[in-house]
């Protein structure tokens, strides 16, 4: 507990102060989601004694919060579902416990770090879809430059209320906080095991309780934790040290200004004005670096969906055997570009450029440099083409009698032949072409 300080711990005299970097990107949040900003920003009071608290109280934000309502949209089955919004609040972070066989320890150091709490409305109707909004959650905060939002750092955190109800009945039953909540993955484990425990529950003619379960991860299941608060065993009460705040109109707008496109409406764009395939455009909106690496790739190239194949098969498929993330790739989207601008200008054949992208990304050297030093583009004269394939025609006697008595098959034989004598460097076109003019004139 090397990072605390008298104001999270809540000693005597220590005042705190509103954050105005968390206060502005709570603003952007909302206001990219479409959500109706408070006019003054207010703070309250929530009382309770955990051992990860150690003020006795959590600074939050109760009766007026940041932001009411909006949306965020996810894709399910290619279609479009928003899912709509309760509110946007800021708080403290309280700090975290850790249990033990024989103990439990406290981590207090990220007591007092403001958070955003996004709370939604009861409107998400599967695992799936919890999971499709959290992704979508991520990558708007991604592209608002609001948080990386690691889960695995605990950027980004998420307790999932759950409750069940009969198909014709409008009731829903008594809700369920599932926490210890650390990846997407088990966070849809995790609803899918709380659904059928409480139906299995509710079968057995018994009531669910209104609790807070812990999900263990390694036998999948939830475990009681506590019996869940109601709002007045916190004991709201507006917070003395921090005075409102009024919300300027100026700021809004200023913020409104500095939003880029956000991931629903890059998609859109990839699909409608690129016509990239649905999968492929979901791929690369699904990280922000990701789609801007894309972007400028594209933009260079010329060729939205040359580049994005690219991206997604070759580059990617390397990243991941060597273990290389975006950040520490030595290809620049220029560099990327220009090795396929020499496959489009038929320079180097596909072949030949998924071997040089392999040398670009152990020595971050340019595609121009590997090209000359290594003598690999492609081999397009006339001349010289029409001498390689006399000779692979000479050499094979019995399969040019068998492809002049009709096994028109082994053309491809004959183009892998070539192929081979030029080391992958013949144009792969002009060998088809000036083969078939020439097996042409033997048969005749």
């Amino acid at each position: 507990n090397s990072l605390i300080c008298p104001v999270c711990l809540g000693l005597p005299g220590a005042l705190p102060v509103t954050n105005k970097k968390a206060v502005e990107k709570g603003l952007k949040f909302a206001t990219a989601v479409g959500a109706e900003i408070a006019g003054v920003l207010e703070f309250d009071r929530k009382n309770y004694f955990y051992p990860d608290l150690p003020k006795g109280y959590q600074i939050t934000q109760y009766h007026n919060p940041l932001a009411r309502g909006g949306k965020i949209r996810i894709e399910t089955d290619k279609e479009h579902k928003y899912i709509e919004l309760e509110e946007c609040h800021l708080e403290e972070d309280a700090g975290k416990s850790f249990h033990g066989h024989e103990c439990t320890t406290v981590d207090l150091n990220r007591c007092g770090v403001p958070l955003l709490e996004i709370v939604t409305r009861p409107v998400i109707h599967s695992p799936e879809e919890a999971y499709l909004f959290l992704k979508r959650l991520k990558q708007i905060v991604q592209y608002l430059g609001l948080s990386y939002a690691d889960m695995e750092k605990g950027e980004l955190r998420c307790d999932a209320n759950i409750s069940i109800r009969d198909s014709d009945d409008s009731a829903l039953g008594p809700k369920v906080e599932l926490k210890n909540l650390n990846s997407f993955r088990f966070i849809r484990r995790a609803l899918e095991y709380e659904y059928k425990r409480q139906v299995k529950t509710v079968k057995a003619g018994n009531s669910v309780l209104r609790e807070t379960r812990l999900y263990d991860e390694q036998m999948n299941t939830t475990l009681p934790m506590r019996s869940k608060e109601e709002s007045s065993d916190y004991r709201f009460f507006p917070e003395p040290n921090l005075p409102p705040h009024k919300i300027s109109k100026e700021l809004i707008a200023r913020l409104k200004c500095s939003l880029l496109e956000l991931p629903d409406k890059r998609l859109d764009r990839y699909l409608t004005d690129m016509g990239l395939p649905f999968d492929s455009a979901q791929a690369l909106i699904s990280d922000f670096e990701l789609s801007e690496y894309f972007e400028k790739t594209a933009g260079y190239c010329q060729d939205s969906k040359l580049a994005a194949n690219w991206i997604l098969t070759e580059l990617m498929g390397l990243m991941s055997a060597e273990k290389i993330s975006l950040k520490k790739l030595k290809i620049s989207p220029w560099m990327l570009a220009d090795l396929l601008i020499q496959v489009q200008k038929k320079q180097i054949s596909g072949k030949i450029a998924a071997t040089v992208l392999r040398r670009m990304i152990a020595t971050g050297e340019p595609a121009e440099a590997i090209i000359e030093r290594e003598g690999l583009r492609l081999i397009t004269d006339r001349d010289s083409l029409l001498e390689v394939i006399e000779e692979v025609i000479s050499e094979n006697p019995e399969n040019l009698k068998k492809y002049l008595d009709g096994r028109e098959k082994l053309f491809v034989f004959f183009v892998g032949q070539v192929m081979a004598k030029t080391g992958g460097q013949a144009d792969p076109q002009a060998v088809n072409k000036l083969l078939r003019e020439t097996l042409d004139d033997r048969q005749a």
